[in-house]
């Protein structure tokens, strides 16, 4: 669902167990629109294999996934226009326990009495955007 035209960063990883996995994507400089998306790269980086993405405004942005075993997956950093680059950073983690809503799972992760789509922090999230 991703149709960026701006210059994107692509790194990858091999996940070592089943867990799930927190990408955390901070935008240094203003009027600079990067979006973060995950594909699952089991049969290569194509991006019809989102397993999810990040497409708001914000300049910072996260997001929740459930990793399998020995999954590879790619993280896309792009930009929406050709305009939009600069620098970023981006943390990747493996949180003990869910402190942030996870857009997919059917549970209030962060405990804001908020399940998925209706929370406020996955409105910018693939699975979300109707």
């Amino acid at each position: 669902g991703m149709t960026l035209d701006g210059p994107e960063h692509v790194y990858s990883f091999t996940n070592a167990t089943q867990t799930y996995v927190e990408l955390g994507l901070a935008i240094f400089g203003t009027g600079i629109d990067l979006d973060v998306a995950v594909i699952d790269g089991t049969g290569g980086c194509r991006a019809d294999e989102c397993v999810l993405a990040a497409l708001g405004t914000d300049p910072t942005e996260t997001l929740v996934f459930e990793a399998t075993a020995g999954g590879v997956y790619f993280v896309v950093i792009d930009g929406k226009t050709v305009s939009d680059f600069g620098g970023y950073s981006l943390s990747v983690g493996c949180p003990l326990q869910l402190i942030v809503e996870h857009c997919a799972n059917g549970i209030d992760d962060n405990n804001d009495n908020l399940v998925d789509c209706d929370d406020d922090s996955c409105e910018h999230t693939s699975v979300c955007i109707n």
